[in-house]
């Protein structure tokens, strides 16, 4: 996009994005955004141009777009730097998780980014990119974005996972609707387990009971004395 300015006197030289003219005696700075031209480069992700361009001047804000598209994008480096021109040192640490996660397959064409790997979690080494870009998507409190990004690629497991890790379990239910019988029982359990640690007892004995864990049900009828469950 090309963009004009009606100034007065003439260019004597420019410095990132500030150009300088000179009027009779007075010497003016005048400030050129590069937001747009970034914007587009960030749309066509060609990230090293955006970079190159931000770099002559923009905001924080600027900059902070630039990264997390970056690094949704798995662009590791312009996002380690970009990151670091805001000073957010939090996803920098991102970055560094996901950069030492990253397996590097050689194939007969060349070298590519392949699959991700979590060595925290001690994943194997076939697991798909997209569990990476949903851990970043996790990093930003984005759990709904995450889960959908999960049954988009077929693997509703982790999508139930994440929801009953974050105890936001009518979201887990709503997930494993068409989920087997064994599934579903396996959500009822964590979230009795999880109502017996919020000392919810009687929450606790209603999904043992929908689990069909009846003898833990029953014993913890029977340890509340409780008649009319």
């Amino acid at each position: 996009m090309r963009r004009s300015f009606a100034i007065r006197g003439f260019v004597v030289g420019f410095s990132g994005n500030k150009v300088y003219c000179l009027h009779i005696y007075a010497m003016q700075a005048i400030e050129v955004p590069f937001s747009n031209q970034l914007y587009q480069y960030i749309e066509n992700k060609d990230y090293q141009k955006a970079y190159d361009l931000a770099c002559l001047g923009v905001t924080s804000e600027d900059w902070q777009i630039l990264a997390k598209d970056a690094i949704a994008n798995l662009e590791c480096e312009i996002a380690k730097k970009a990151f670091a021109r805001y000073k957010d040192y939090r996803s920098l640490q991102l970055v560094h998780e996901i950069k030492v996660s990253l397996i590097v397959v050689v194939h007969a064409g060349g070298v590519s980014i392949h699959e991700g790997l979590f060595l925290q979690e001690m994943m194997a080494a076939n697991e798909p990119e997209y569990i990476v870009r949903a851990h970043v998507l996790c990093y930003e409190g984005k759990f709904q974005e995450a889960a959908a990004l999960y049954r988009a690629n077929g693997d509703d497991n982790r999508a139930m996972q994440l929801f009953t890790d974050l105890r936001m379990f009518d979201e887990a239910q709503e997930v494993m609707a068409s989920a087997s019988g064994e599934t579903q029982r396996m959500l009822m359990r964590k979230r009795a387990d999880w109502a017996r640690n919020s000392n919810q007892p009687k929450i606790a004995a209603e999904m043992l009971i929908s689990s069909g864990d009846l003898d833990k049900a029953v014993q913890l009828i029977t340890e509340n004395d409780w008649m009319d469950l």
